[in-house]
């Protein structure tokens, strides 16, 4: 195998180790797919969290991160962790139509935000119209959120007494 320069960590500029940065740890877990419509994945929330969103190239090879209109700033993402049924972990990321369904499943329930301790199902429900020809159509999702249940007050816990 052979290495070029370009791969070596001290041929690169600071900036560029910086901007990669997110990929060290985008391959801790696996990232949950969806390559047929039907497909879900449903488990309990563990970790939330936030990456930037890669940016690729026409063959599909990661290019660096995208950034706002502006620029200057780094889009980001929340990522989700999820526990799944059969006891494996699987991060979610959430960007354009996932981050939306789960959006509509929110407001659904009543709830501003997912927490650690909800249990999140997203299912690929079909394809939209593209957006040009030739282009991919874009993947429509739906999801649930339940809600996890109030922490039941501890029998250490002290009641305030009667006034």
């Amino acid at each position: 195998m052979i290495l070029s320069t370009v791969n070596r960590p001290e041929s690169k500029t600071r900036e560029s180790r910086i901007r990669m940065g997110y990929f060290d740890d985008a391959i801790r877990l696996p990232s949950a797919k969806f390559p047929e419509i039907g497909d879900k994945v449903e488990g309990v929330v563990i970790e939330l969290g936030t990456s930037t969103v890669p940016d690729f190239d026409d063959r599909g090879r990661p290019k660096g991160i995208k950034y706002e209109e502006d620029g200057e700033t780094p889009k980001t993402q929340v990522d989700v962790t999820l526990d799944l049924a059969d006891g494996s972990k699987v991060v979610l990321h959430t960007d354009g139509a996932i981050f939306y369904a789960i959006g509509r499943a929110l407001a659904f329930v009543g709830a501003e935000d997912l927490e650690v301790g909800d249990t999140l199902s997203v299912t690929y429900t079909g394809d939209g119209e593209p957006s040009a020809v030739g282009r991919n159509a874009p993947k429509q999702y739906t999801a649930v959120v339940t809600k996890s249940p109030a922490k039941p007050i501890k029998a250490s816990a002290k009641v305030p007494a009667k006034v």
